[in-house]
């Protein structure tokens, strides 16, 4: 069975992670949203890389993903990362529906492993409700981590998705 865990937001953590729970931080600044999410070591590929190419099926393997939409609308964005550099951005026009690759500036990404400290700057910052996501295997389960958990884990499911500005509050 499925582990679905909530994240926790480094501002409201000591330094010391030891049950291998993930952390995140997001700041926004006019246009750009920077995401910073600690992982257990083991989150990493081997192989790291700056945002390279785009690839399908990111959730098969280790990937952070976050969602993002304005309140009144229906339509969302999604974006998916994998440690080894890889990436893709999709849009829906409504929940699941109408998924569309998406052309977007290449998102800034880097890895140090020593700190395990995974981060992420996109060029989006015109939203209000956001989804942060963790899919994590570890020995052979797949764990789910997410902002406001639920089950079955439905990452797409808008109900579960957080005002931005209540995220910073």
């Amino acid at each position: 069975m499925n582990n679905f865990k909530q994240l926790r937001n480094i501002n409201n953590n000591n330094s010391q992670n030891p049950d291998k729970n993930f952390v995140y931080k997001i700041h926004r600044e006019n246009s750009s949203t920077k995401l910073l999410l600690m992982a257990p070591e083991d989150f990493y590929s081997t192989n790291i890389h700056q945002a390279s190419e785009r690839s399908h099926n990111l959730w098969k393997s280790n990937c952070f993903e976050f969602f993002i939409k304005k309140k009144n609308s229906q339509q969302y964005r999604e974006y998916n990362f994998s440690p080894n550099g890889h990436w893709q951005c999709y849009d829906f026009i409504d929940y699941r529906q109408g998924q569309v690759e998406v052309s977007v500036e290449v998102p800034k990404l880097s890895v140090s492993k020593e700190e395990n400290l995974f981060s992420i700057e996109v060029n989006e910052g015109d939203y209000d409700l956001i989804n942060v996501c963790v899919v994590y295997i570890h020995e052979n389960t797949t764990h789910y981590y997410t902002l406001n958990p639920t089950s079955p884990a439905d990452f797409h499911d808008q109900k579960t998705w957080l005002s931005f500005d209540n995220l910073m509050a």
